[in-house]
Protein backbone atom coordinates (compact mmCIF):
# COMPACT_ATOMS: atom_id res chain seq x y z
CA UNK A 1 0.00 0.00 0.00
CA UNK A 2 2.77 2.42 0.86
CA UNK A 3 4.23 2.03 -2.91
CA UNK A 4 1.21 2.87 -4.45
CA UNK A 5 0.63 6.16 -2.43
CA UNK A 6 4.33 6.82 -3.20
CA UNK A 7 3.53 6.70 -7.00
CA UNK A 8 0.22 8.22 -6.67
CA UNK A 9 2.01 10.84 -4.78
CA UNK A 10 4.97 11.44 -7.16
CA UNK A 11 1.77 11.70 -10.28
CA UNK A 12 -0.13 14.60 -8.29
CA UNK A 13 3.26 16.75 -7.25
CA UNK A 14 4.14 16.42 -11.21
CA UNK A 15 0.90 17.57 -12.23
CA UNK A 16 1.05 20.59 -9.62
CA UNK A 17 4.56 21.10 -11.28
CA UNK A 18 2.81 21.20 -14.95
CA UNK A 19 0.32 23.89 -13.82
CA UNK A 20 2.61 26.10 -11.96
CA UNK A 21 5.32 25.73 -15.09
CA UNK A 22 2.14 26.92 -17.10
CA UNK A 23 1.46 30.13 -15.04
CA UNK A 24 4.95 31.53 -15.66
CA UNK A 25 6.03 34.78 -17.12
CA UNK A 26 9.54 33.66 -17.25
CA UNK A 27 10.40 31.46 -20.05
CA UNK A 28 13.40 29.61 -18.26
CA UNK A 29 11.71 29.23 -15.12
CA UNK A 30 9.16 27.25 -17.15
CA UNK A 31 11.10 25.62 -19.13
CA UNK A 32 13.05 24.73 -15.10
CA UNK A 33 9.63 23.45 -13.72
CA UNK A 34 8.36 21.92 -16.93
CA UNK A 35 11.55 19.64 -16.88
CA UNK A 36 11.30 18.98 -13.19
CA UNK A 37 7.09 17.85 -13.93
CA UNK A 38 8.53 15.96 -16.77
CA UNK A 39 10.86 13.74 -15.03
CA UNK A 40 8.08 13.44 -12.46
CA UNK A 41 5.90 12.31 -15.02
CA UNK A 42 8.45 9.71 -16.56
CA UNK A 43 9.03 8.11 -13.67
CA UNK A 44 5.77 8.01 -12.87
CA UNK A 45 4.52 6.39 -16.18
CA UNK A 46 7.77 4.28 -15.88
CA UNK A 47 6.40 2.54 -12.47
CA UNK A 48 2.85 1.88 -14.14
CA UNK A 49 3.95 1.44 -17.78
CA UNK A 50 2.34 3.54 -19.88
CA UNK A 51 4.33 3.36 -22.61
CA UNK A 52 2.46 6.77 -24.24
CA UNK A 53 3.11 9.02 -21.44
CA UNK A 54 6.96 7.75 -20.79
CA UNK A 55 7.78 8.05 -24.46
CA UNK A 56 5.87 11.31 -24.22
CA UNK A 57 8.24 12.82 -21.20
CA UNK A 58 10.90 11.69 -22.40
CA UNK A 59 10.39 13.94 -25.49
CA UNK A 60 9.83 16.76 -23.45
CA UNK A 61 12.86 16.10 -21.56
CA UNK A 62 14.96 16.74 -24.64
CA UNK A 63 13.21 19.90 -25.89
CA UNK A 64 13.47 21.14 -22.81
CA UNK A 65 16.69 20.06 -22.01
CA UNK A 66 17.99 21.03 -25.23
CA UNK A 67 16.42 24.82 -25.39
CA UNK A 68 17.21 24.87 -21.62
CA UNK A 69 21.45 24.34 -22.20
CA UNK A 70 20.96 26.25 -25.70
CA UNK A 71 19.55 29.36 -23.65
CA UNK A 72 22.45 29.33 -20.76
CA UNK A 73 25.46 29.08 -23.43
CA UNK A 74 24.69 31.75 -24.67
CA UNK A 75 27.78 34.89 -24.93
CA UNK A 76 27.47 38.52 -24.09
CA UNK A 77 26.94 39.43 -27.52
CA UNK A 78 23.77 37.26 -27.60
CA UNK A 79 24.87 34.56 -29.87
CA UNK A 80 24.82 31.12 -29.08
CA UNK A 81 28.26 30.26 -28.11
CA UNK A 82 27.40 26.36 -28.60
CA UNK A 83 25.76 27.31 -32.04
CA UNK A 84 29.31 29.28 -32.76
CA UNK A 85 31.15 25.80 -32.20
CA UNK A 86 28.95 23.80 -34.38
CA UNK A 87 29.18 26.72 -37.23
CA UNK A 88 33.42 26.38 -36.75
CA UNK A 89 33.23 23.06 -37.04
CA UNK A 90 31.07 22.65 -40.26
CA UNK A 91 28.32 20.76 -38.50
CA UNK A 92 25.91 23.94 -38.86
CA UNK A 93 25.75 25.70 -42.46
CA UNK A 94 25.44 29.88 -42.01
CA UNK A 95 22.21 30.75 -43.87
CA UNK A 96 22.15 34.11 -45.42
CA UNK A 97 18.96 35.47 -46.51
CA UNK A 98 18.71 37.53 -49.78
CA UNK A 99 17.90 41.35 -49.58
CA UNK A 100 14.42 42.82 -50.58
CA UNK A 101 15.14 44.74 -53.11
Amino acid sequence: MTGSVTIAAIGWIGSALVVISLMQTNLGRLRMLSLAASLLLGGFNLALGIGPGIALNVALVMINGYHLLTEYTRDRRGTNSLTRKWRQLGAVPKVRFARSP
